[in-house]
């Protein structure tokens, strides 16, 4: 036995007459799940069980994964992921992991390549590519010279503690699983960034996911195209193969229809909540990006509930299927402006249409109320020939319109309760004037994509000014006017 205490390890001219053989060495540790590839075994990450381990002294030439090496010992690691390879003298050798297990092709993110530092639970493997081989730098195993005890703590630390300081326990492997973000791009038709079951997916978006680059931030020069993903018939986009880490998920052109991100939304994409508008845009037709997602292997949420929530079905835990975008439809809102010869507040089949009148569409401001100073104008349009007006590219929300001169020839609006505009009655008078020859307005319209009147609901002069888009435009808010009377 070459580490029976009475031989002579060192050659050392000590008077005896023993045999001079050198002690046996040995090295070994443990392969491990790096669920977030950070390339350190944490207390919740396993061990790979059945992955061959060969042991490599290097050729004459000294570096590693040459053609000159020679295969020294096989280990197969067991049910805690350790493997363990004795009976080799000093020297330089390096680790090999020839076939890597399918379900964790990708060597961890390393914090050291170097596996000489004797630090424990750190991975020490290079991979080219993902899936393929991985092996280690060279390491120098030296007689009584190997790390001990606490330096060791980790998984397959005390399989040599028989000749502790003749073996290497440090040097490991971790490997991540590959991990998926996906979801849905969608119309969201009220605007609440939420996709609610009528608001339908948007196809043919073109969808990216970019990987952080070293500043750490996104959307900057120094981000990495990992994927790309084309959206399908219900808006669902899916891109896998990803290791893990940070990324943002970006649409760099959107839709013409719709070209305007839900407002006041980008929810975190980190909170793993299915069906809300992650999108951040910085100006209407531009690009959306989101915020950065952490994906973590076996920690994605599972079964999620939204709309192409099930395209991670086949490794549910390693996939993040709740990063949605919604869009705003574009709606318009408009029709007629008219004289009300018998102050009925109908347009009847003898009541013109007033032309050259300026119109006007208000968003109501944050306090709800129309002919408020916080109102902002969104649109204004000056009626044609029969009287139309037409006010496109708005978005979902709350309006009203607005005549803030009127025709002298036509001075009064109709008498009456001026009709709600949210009852889409075609042809009826909604205007509201304090005084005679003073601006009208409407009350407070709200505009719902893919929800206003169509066809034969808006049967009154201008009705089909919204043909285009029927469903997103309102052509029922009208005016009468009584003629002056001298």
């Amino acid at each position: 036995n070459p580490n029976d205490p009475g031989i002579d390890p060192d050659d050392e001219d000590d008077a005896d007459d023993e045999p001079v053989e050198p002690l046996l060495l040995s090295i070994g540790s443990n392969v491990f799940v790096d669920n977030n590839n950070d390339g350190i075994r944490d207390a919740d990450e396993p061990g790979i069980e059945g992955l061959t381990v060969e042991i490599f002294s290097v050729g004459p030439d000294g570096i590693a994964e040459n053609g000159d090496d020679v295969l020294v010992g096989t280990a197969v690691t067991d049910s805690n992921g350790d493997y363990f390879v004795d009976g080799l003298i000093p020297g330089d050798y390096y680790a090999s992991i020839s076939s890597v297990d399918p379900d964790f092709p990708a060597s961890s993110t390393p914090t050291s390549l170097d596996p000489n530092d004797d630090a424990d639970n750190d991975d020490n493997g290079i991979q080219d590519n993902i899936g393929d081989g991985v092996w280690s730098n060279v390491i120098t195993l030296s007689p009584e010279d190997e790390p001990t005890g606490a330096a060791e703590s980790g998984s397959g630390g005390d399989q040599d503690d028989e000749l502790d300081s003749n073996g290497n326990m440090t040097l490991d492997f971790g490997f991540a699983p590959l991990v998926s973000v996906g979801s849905t791009v969608f119309v969201d038709n009220n605007d609440n960034g939420v996709q609610d079951a009528d608001d339908a997916g948007i196809p043919g978006v073109t969808v990216e996911v970019f990987g952080l680059g070293p500043d750490g931030a996104p959307e900057t020069g120094d981000d990495v195209l990992v994927g790309t993903a084309v959206t399908d018939a219900e808006g669902n986009y899916f891109v896998d193969g990803l290791v893990p880490g940070d990324y943002y998920v970006a649409i760099p052109s959107v839709d013409a229809n719709f070209p305007v991100s839900s407002t006041g939304f980008a929810a975190d994409p980190n909170d793993d909540v299915d069906s809300d508008d992650n999108g951040i845009q910085d100006a209407p037709g531009e690009g959306v990006w989101s915020n950065v997602i952490t994906l973590t292997g076996d920690d994605e949420p599972t079964g999620e509930s939204g709309e192409g929530g099930n395209q991670d079905s086949a490794d549910d835990n390693n996939g993040n299927m709740t990063v949605d975008f919604g869009f705003l439809p574009e709606l318009s809102i408009g029709s007629t402006v008219f004289a009300d010869n018998n102050d009925n507040g109908i347009q009847d089949a003898d009541d013109d249409g007033i032309p050259g009148v300026t119109v006007e569409v208000f968003s109501v401001g944050p306090d709800g109320i129309a002919e408020n100073a916080d109102d902002v104008l969104v649109g204004t349009s000056v009626t044609d020939a029969d009287g139309n007006y037409f006010v496109d590219g708005l978005a979902p929300g709350d309006y009203y319109v607005a005549i803030p001169t009127v025709d002298p020839d036509f001075p009064i609006s109709s008498t009456g309760v001026a009709a709600d505009p949210n009852d889409d009655t075609d042809n009826d008078d909604n205007g509201i004037q304090d005084d005679p020859g003073a601006g009208v307005w409407s009350n407070v319209i709200t505009l719902i994509g893919g929800t206003e009147p169509t066809g034969a609901d808006e049967p009154g002069s201008g009705g089909d000014q919204d043909d285009a888009d029927d469903a997103n435009g309102n052509m029922t808010v009208d005016f009468g006017f009584r003629p002056s009377v001298d």
